[in-house]
């Protein structure tokens, strides 16, 4: 077999103060950032004959020589590999990949890959196979965002928090209170008083910055007391019909105060 020809690219990079993989992106966008990483850790991209890193940033000057293989069209062939598939119907299957196996297949990865196996699953996937790169491709008509290398993280679950009584988005105060338990729970109740705390207006502001950092989900206590009643409740489940859209919430009722030292709060909590 031929092994795949080579394009010689040799230019003098300028001072932008920008990485190189960048640099190069921007310059030259028909490969994207992601495959100049992959060839400047592979050595195919040298500067002043030396290999660099991706976060080199050119001084100006500097000559630069790549060596880009051409692309090499490629036939797949359906592979009878196992694959864990946890849900399947006419339009959609989950996968539980397993650890190390390539979804592509790619220079050095020709076979063995997830696309592979699902060409022999379901040969009539739609969505498998293409031009140029065969494969899992996204539908022409949904908008693709480019996301020049950064990483893509799932949403995250705030497990623990207290949007009802937060302080979130008011003045800054000082630490007041003594250091014993009691005297945490005495000083915020005094303060939920004294500022007019509204759990809805406080538990919204909060909740609505946790989902500006990529949160998803959100376990929440609420006060329960015979001081506030269900008051806080009745925020918070507001808050979570008005960001129904963005963000799940499980409310927590929460006998902060005691049970046994105020009567009452039992009730409240049946």
């Amino acid at each position: 077999m031929t092994p795949p020809s080579k394009q010689h690219l040799e230019i003098t990079l300028e001072a932008t103060g920008e990485r190189i993989d960048r640099y190069l992106a921007e310059a030259m966008p028909d490969l994207s950032r992601m495959q100049w990483q992959r060839l400047i850790r592979e050595g195919q991209v040298t500067v002043d004959g030396e290999r660099v890193k991706s976060s080199y940033r050119p001084l100006g000057g500097e000559r630069l020589v790549a060596e880009i293989p051409e692309v090499v069209e490629a036939e797949i062939t359906a592979e009878d590999i196992a694959l864990d598939i946890r849900y399947e119907d006419s339009d959609l299957i989950v996968v539980n990949k397993p650890p190390g196996m390539v979804v592509h297949p790619s220079l050095g990865h020709a076979g063995g890959t997830l696309v592979n196996a699902l060409l022999s699953h379901c040969p009539d996937l739609e969505g498998v196979g293409g031009e140029r790169r065969p494969g899992i491709v996204v539908d022409p008509s949904v908008e693709s965002v480019d996301g020049g290398g950064r990483l893509l993280l799932p949403g995250l679950v705030d497990g623990h928090m207290h949007l009802d009584k937060t302080h979130w988005g008011l003045p800054w105060r000082p630490h007041q209170a003594g250091p014993r338990i009691i005297d945490r729970i005495e000083t915020e109740r005094r303060l939920r008083t004294e500022l007019r705390l509204s759990p809805a207006v406080q538990s919204a502001r909060l909740a609505r910055q946790a989902i500006a950092n990529g949160t998803t989900h959100i376990r929440t206590h609420v006060d329960v007391d015979t001081e506030v009643g269900l008051a806080g409740v009745g925020g918070l489940v507001e808050t979570r019909k008005a960001l129904a859209a963005a963000l799940t919430m499980q409310i927590v009722a929460f006998p902060q105060s005691g049970v046994v030292i105020r009567p009452g709060t039992r009730e409240l909590l049946e």
